[in-house]
């Protein structure tokens, strides 16, 4: 006799590992541990997509919830060759486990929620399961990748719209461009955090400006460089990665007040807001305006309780 509870194959680029490791900071992160928390949700089979020449993870693996199964699907040719000409040669794709187990949907009903098109489709032919494929940004439109990329992006999107039951987005700006195209398929799902991450202890005295995230073509370098003269008593503290921007970031280094601190780790990233005074998210609209979805660095700036101040993007 079958219960209300489901299961849900949830397909991604990355392990168990890399999600504790990160805290679960990320949208996929967030939503793997909802499913994994929730009472509605029996099992979560994480199906981790390799590519054609990655070798296997031999890393020491996280403990795994009770509830979670994961294996991995790898790719047969190369995927810049599989989404260039996708359509021929998707039947042969990836080569994925046909466990009875996992695959059997007379057992239990289930969900597939997948970041990966190829291999959510072949799932879903497993299964018979509906297909939610999540799109975090709208790379069609996104001016930090080479016109080749995005022609690729294109080719995915186009695909998996008509093999998806449901396309979700996690903005309105994805939302609104997909909504007419995808045949009253697509839905919003915006983005959220684990809050309980930044329960700490009181609100340090510091007047830091802080922000957390990608220094990509998505940021307004020139508005950074305006306020780091105009505010030369205040120190604009900046911790991330540089998406093919180092002179960029070089230059605004120069400012007495600009403090680079590179990557940090997610479990940091409550301690260092705790002692900002304000978080900022100097978006460049040129870039942003027709690609980015919810931000995430806005969430956390309002669970550490600090005040936001961004661009209109």
């Amino acid at each position: 006799m079958h219960t209300n509870k489901k299961i849900v194959i949830f397909i991604s680029n990355n392990s168990w590992s890399h999600y504790q490791l990160g805290a679960f900071r990320t949208r996929q992160g967030s939503l793997l541990k909802t499913f994994l928390n929730s009472d509605r949700i029996s099992k979560v089979i994480l199906i981790k997509v390799e590519g054609y020449s990655n070798k296997s993870d031999k890393s020491k693996h996280a403990p795994f919830p009770p509830k979670l199964t994961e294996i991995s699907a790898r790719g047969r040719i190369p995927e810049t060759i599989t989404r260039i000409l996708r359509h021929p040669i998707l039947k042969g794709e990836y080569k994925i486990p046909k466990t009875v187990d996992l695959f059997n949907p007379t057992k239990m009903p289930g969900l597939i929620w997948s970041y990966h098109a190829g291999v959510g489709v072949a799932v879903k032919k497993l299964t018979s399961y509906p297909l939610f494929y999540d799109i975090v940004d709208l790379r069609t439109h996104d001016l930090n990748l080479p016109l080749w990329q995005r022609f690729i992006w294109h080719n995915e999107f186009e695909y998996i719209k008509k093999k998806s039951d449901v396309v979700v987005c996690n903005g309105e700006v994805a939302y609104n461009n997909l909504k007419n195209s995808t045949k009253g398929i697509c839905t919003l799902l915006r983005n959220g955090l684990d809050d309980t991450r930044f329960n700490l202890s009181k609100q340090s005295s510091s007047e830091n400006v802080g922000f957390v995230g990608v220094m990509s073509q998505w940021i307004d370098f020139n508005l950074i460089e305006s306020l780091l003269k105009s505010l030369p008593s205040v120190n604009f503290v900046f911790h991330g990665i540089i998406n093919n921007n180092e002179e960029k970031v070089d230059s605004l280094s120069r400012y007495p007040n600009f403090y680079w601190k590179g990557e940090i780790s997610p479990k940091d990233v409550p301690y260092f807001l705790q002692n900002c005074k304000i978080g900022i998210v100097p978006y460049n609209s040129k870039y942003t305006w027709n690609s980015i979805g919810d931000s995430m660095k806005i969430f956390e700036y309002l669970a550490a309780g600090i005040p936001v101040v961004t661009t209109d993007f």
